[in-house]
């Protein structure tokens, strides 16, 4: 079903199997094989043959599988760096109580075992390695109807955040009947990492920025007292993309002297919070943020400065104030600027909004269509632009706009 979405036309699959099946183990014959020896031949597996060339592998597995996949993320820091999205389906982290009953049958159920040494020990590294943050997008989804592996089990070992429920039974939730199911939807939306859910984003390129952004992390937080504005800019940006948007705020609030650009990358955290959350406090600093580096930028004549937060501004006024003549002000200001800097992808990104707010929607449609063809911006830069401009498009009322976007 995947293999003709085209949501994950630049995704390669692969399926990855171990050996499992409902027969006894027979004592010197046959004996399958423990978790942890599977999740040591799934780390074999991803260092041979084609997927040894992948820089980022997006996970999805089922019951027993999570169980491996989690193992195998314990077992080599390497292996996990190059995870960029691991999602389970009705995979018994806390283990099976009915297990205990019949661990002699089978190794593989005696590792499932509630309480046992294998599920104690994964919890216990798996809490160890998240002390800091998972180094890639996780998510356990649990069945509504799943009575073989209960939620408690599915869900609770993990936050909030990293839960999900959807309709059906054990077998159910990964056989679906349609693109349209829950369980596809829910995938399809989280190797999209919550940018954007339509057309226009490169999911499987995205999750490549994604360990991108891993390794800068990790680069820059060995020299965080040293990081001139440009990369504290791309750090807090990395931390925000990989999920740690509070960790972002605070270290550009702590660094507000270093430029504009610090100023104008935390109004874009304040603006996505207020988005998300709604607290009207983040929109007001956000807009004051935007202004007062304006300001700043055309006190230098910084033209590119300028049509940067000029145009943030123009969105403030419009989502939060509803003030459509300020709106169309700052708009013409930030156009002004952009055709007057150096026209490069940024400037061209500004006349595409600008164009929107002064209601040339045609124009509009024209300038958005180049940006997403030319392939000039990153995937991340791509979410960011066709969720921005989804949002004008909301407030202005043009769902012509909207299906638009949505067709690219």
């Amino acid at each position: 079903m995947f293999g003709t979405d085209r949501q994950f036309m630049n995704w390669d699959l692969y399926s990855v199997g171990y050996p499992s099946a409902l027969t006894p183990d027979i004592p010197f014959w046959k004996k399958e094989p423990p978790i942890s020896l599977i999740a040591k031949s799934l780390l074999t597996q991803t260092n041979l043959g084609p997927l040894s060339e992948y820089q980022a592998i997006a996970i999805v597995a089922h019951s027993m599988g999570g169980l491996v996949a989690q193992a195998a993320c314990i077992e080599s820091k390497e292996f996990a760096e190059r995870v960029s999205h691991l999602v389970h389906y009705g995979t018994p982290s806390l283990g099976l109580r009915k297990a205990k009953a019949l661990g002699f049958y089978k190794a593989q159920i005696a590792d499932m075992k509630a309480g046992g040494k294998f599920i104690e020990t994964l919890r216990g590294k798996w809490d160890l390695i998240t002390t800091h943050g998972l180094p890639f997008s996780f998510l356990s989804v649990a069945g509504n109807q799943d009575d073989f592996v209960p939620s408690a089990s599915s869900l609770s070992p993990f936050l909030e955040e990293h839960q999900a429920v959807i309709s059906g039974n054990h077998v159910d939730i990964v056989r679906p009947v349609s693109q349209t199911c829950a369980g596809v939807c829910l995938l399809k939306n989280f190797l999209e990492s919550g940018h954007y859910k339509a057309g226009p984003i490169d999911s499987a390129a995205l999750a490549v920025e994604r360990k991108d952004f891993q390794a800068a992390i990790n680069t820059y937080e060995m020299h965080i007292d040293e990081l001139d504005e440009k990369s504290l800019g791309t750090y807090a940006l990395a931390l925000a993309s990989l999920g740690k948007a509070e960790t972002a705020i605070e270290l550009l609030q702590n660094n507000l002297e270093k430029g504009t650009d610090i100023q104008g990358i935390l109004g874009g955290r304040l603006k996505r919070r207020w988005l998300a959350e709604g607290k009207s406090g983040d929109a007001e600093q956000a807009r004051e943020l935007y202004t007062e580096a304006f300001r700043q930028a055309e006190s230098k004549g910084d033209h590119s400065q300028c049509h940067y937060h000029a145009i943030n501004v123009a969105f403030m006024v419009l989502a939060s104030a509803r003030d459509y003549t300020e709106m169309e002000k700052w708009a013409k200001v930030a156009m002004d600027h952009a055709n007057k800097a150096t026209r490069d992808k940024w400037a061209e990104a500004t006349v595409a909004e600008a164009h929107l707010y002064l209601g040339d929607i045609e124009t509009a449609k024209k300038k958005y269509k180049i940006i997403f063809t030319l392939g000039n911006f990153s995937p991340r830069e791509l979410a960011s632009i066709a969720l921005q401009s989804l949002h004008i498009s909301e407030h202005i009322n043009s769902t012509d706009f909207t299906d638009f976007i949505n067709s690219l």
